[in-house]
């Protein structure tokens, strides 16, 4: 019997506990002791009455937005601005009208909002991307649910998806799984989009526009890759980026004087970019030499271009023997025009004998200045060790050309000297 009575006061008393007023809810609230208010509104939310009412969802709203906050100096993981936000709309689900009133009134879900965002910045601040995308994706959903309300916010929130989408794409970056780094890509693309399709031309947003012309002509997308890097152009005359990638595409057409064209606009708006002129050198060299293209005095209006650009190559990259030996490769090649264009004098009039005449004198300029670009070179490859030779593969060739290259220019001028020492040392390098 005594059992009993003691099961039934105790019974008794866990009701009593739980089915607690909202008052005692209010008055933890009103005192800012956020550990008590949390207790008390977790018990009576615990009870029939309490679980119904929407008062007391609200009041956890409030509180656990509290907690949170001075959870989130310590703690970037923790779920307690996920709990506030479920509690409003639970709220908000029980009675429309008031959770409106009091929404429009105080925005109290706006605190919920830049609490997950602050978070989020930490994180990615941090570097710990996986978890900033988290929390962006979490400030969204409030973000919506805020907005589609009509409490506040905007229909489009840049700076959310600003951040969103650059945390899934250094996610990307960083991943070796080939599912996670195609979804992180889409997630990226999906963010960015929302903000290129608005034509939002902030300069801190032109990252959103590179991002998405570089996605799409890596991914052979054709068309997305004109709209976005079109609209990149527009919004951004001034940055050579879109300009550069789109050069791709012209390519496609075939190398041409228009496309050098191209090419020289971007160098104006971005002079200081090695491989936009490295590579314009090397698409005039096809163009010159390979394929033979153009009227003689386009031809000499390219040869001049190329010794331009890779002039301007070698000051800005002075350590790189790539603008050297490419140049020494045209003024070679240049003489082996010219010495065609020489070997082609057949008739032995005095006229024809003196073109000949002027023609080897231009070769043996040619081939003076092709030897100086070499040498150049050649002093960069002689700081390289063996031991280092031998693990740059590409290099080592690169080195044991130029030497070839040496030894037939000073043989074609009859000094044979010369031209073996280099050809025995470039049969020395291994």
């Amino acid at each position: 019997m005594k059992k009993l009575f003691f099961s039934v006061l105790a019974i008794l008393f866990f009701q009593s506990v739980i089915s607690q007023d909202i008052k005692k809810v209010r008055s933890a609230f009103d005192k800012k002791d956020w550990a008590k208010a949390k207790e008390a509104v977790d018990l009576y939310l615990a009870g029939e009455k309490g679980a119904g009412d929407w008062e007391g969802w609200y009041y956890k709203g409030l509180i656990y937005a509290q907690v949170a906050n001075e959870l989130g100096k310590e703690n970037l993981n923790q779920q307690t601005w996920q709990e506030s936000f479920d509690a409003f709309k639970k709220a908000h689900t029980i009675n429309v009208d008031n959770v409106n009133k009091f929404m429009i009134i105080n925005s109290p879900l706006i605190s919920v909002y830049y609490g997950l965002f602050n978070i989020g910045i930490q994180n990615y601040l941090s570097q710990n991307y996986e978890n900033a995308l988290t929390r962006f994706v979490e400030t969204d959903q409030v973000g919506r649910y805020i907005y589609e309300n009509k409490w506040g916010l905007y229909e489009l929130d840049t700076l959310l998806y600003l951040y969103s989408g650059d945390a899934a794409a250094k996610i990307a970056n960083n991943s070796k799984d080939s599912i996670v780094i195609k979804k992180m890509e889409l997630e990226s693309i999906k963010y960015f989009k929302r903000i290129a399709d608005k034509e939002i031309s902030d300069e801190s947003y032109s990252i959103v526009y590179q991002y998405l012309a570089r996605y799409f002509i890596i991914n052979s997308n054709k068309e997305e890759f004109i709209k976005y890097s079109n609209l990149g152009r527009k919004l951004y005359p001034n940055d050579a980026y879109f300009d550069k990638l789109n050069i791709e595409l012209e390519k496609e057409k075939g190398i041409s004087v228009d496309l050098f064209q191209k090419y020289e606009s971007i160098i104006q708006k971005d002079p200081k970019d090695y491989y936009i002129r490295i590579n314009y050198a090397n698409d005039m060299f096809d163009w010159l030499y390979t394929k033979q293209k153009g009227t003689e005095k386009e031809q000499d209006i390219v040869f001049k271009s190329i010794k331009d650009q890779l002039n301007a190559c070698s000051q800005l990259d002075p350590g790189n023997t790539d603008p050297l030996t490419m140049l020494g490769n045209s003024y070679f090649n240049a003489a082996v025009n010219k010495q065609d264009k020489f070997n082609s004098i057949k008739s032995s009039t005095p006229t024809e004998q003196k073109k000949k005449a002027d023609i080897k004198i231009e070769i043996e300029g040619l081939l003076k200045d092709a030897i100086i670009s070499y040498e150049k070179a050649l002093l960069i490859f002689e700081k390289y060790t063996a031991e280092e030779l031998k693990k740059e593969r590409s290099i080592r060739n690169d080195y044991k050309q130029t030497l070839y290259q040496l030894s037939e220019c000073y043989k074609v001028l009859g000094d044979t000297k010369k031209s073996e020492m280099y050809l025995k040392k470039e049969e020395t390098i291994k």
